[in-house]
C-alpha cells in the first residue's frame, strides 16, 4: 500500500498497519464490547483508520 504525504510516496506495510490498529484498540483504548467509539481522522490516515474500525467491530 502506498500513501502520499507532502508529495512524497511512502510504502506502508499492511501487516504492521494491522498490528498497530489492533494494539490501539486492545491496549491503547481498551475498548470493550458494547462501548461506543467515535473516530475522526485526516485523509492521510485513512488506511490506519479503516483498520482501527475493523478491529473495533471484532
Amino acid at each position: 500500500m502506498t500513501t502520499h504525504s507532502r508529495g512524497v510516496a511512502a510504502t506502508i506495510d499492511p501487516v504492521k498497519l494491522d498490528r498497530l490498529a489492533e494494539v490501539a484498540i486492545k491496549v491503547g483504548l481498551q475498548l470493550q464490547p458494547g462501548q461506543d467509539l467515535v473516530l475522526t481522522s485526516s485523509i492521510a490516515a485513512l488506511p490506519l483508520t479503516r483498520r482501527i474500525v475493523e478491529h473495533a467491530y471484532k
